[in-house]
């Protein structure tokens, strides 16, 4: 019965256990390049540890899954896309990082214009950058039939 027991402890000691996932409000201002400046922004997003997820529900409705990166402080995630018009390639980049402690949100955004057609470096790419910041509660999910 010993030796039997020394391996199921073993095994219940290295699974690692993760919690339930965690649903946010988060509201931040819009950038003031957008032209829109003083609007905020709400939008939802469901933390998924355990699945290694991030869901981002935009203010708008559309629903996006990323992949997330999680340690003890910070869940990050990110939208990289890019796209040639004519001779340009433009890459956007959406960033976010997620404060464990305080439940801050912070919201990066890069636009990166390249002329493919110009071989110096220095004039060929444009780098547009906003940074937004804001704060998030935790949606306390009330009892459900599933």
């Amino acid at each position: 019965m010993k030796n039997l027991s020394i391996p199921f402890l073993l095994i219940s000691i290295a699974t690692v256990s993760y919690a339930e996932p965690v649903y946010l409000k988060c509201i931040y201002p819009v950038s003031e390049k957008t032209g829109l400046a003083g609007e905020t922004r709400s939008v939802n997003i469901t933390i998924d540890e355990s699945n290694g997820q991030v869901t981002y529900t935009h203010f708008n409705g559309e629903v996006n899954i990323y992949i997330g990166f999680f340690s003890a402080n910070e869940v990050k995630f990110q939208d990289i896309t890019s796209d040639y018009i004519g001779h340009a390639k433009i890459t956007t980049s959406q960033s976010w990082i997620i404060n464990r402690q305080d439940l801050s949100i912070q919201k990066t955004n890069t636009m990166e214009f390249e002329d493919t057609d110009k071989f110096e470096p220095d004039d060929a790419m444009t780098t547009i950058k906003s940074v937004n910041e804001g704060k998030c509660e935790i949606i306390t999910v009330k009892d459900r039939k599933f």
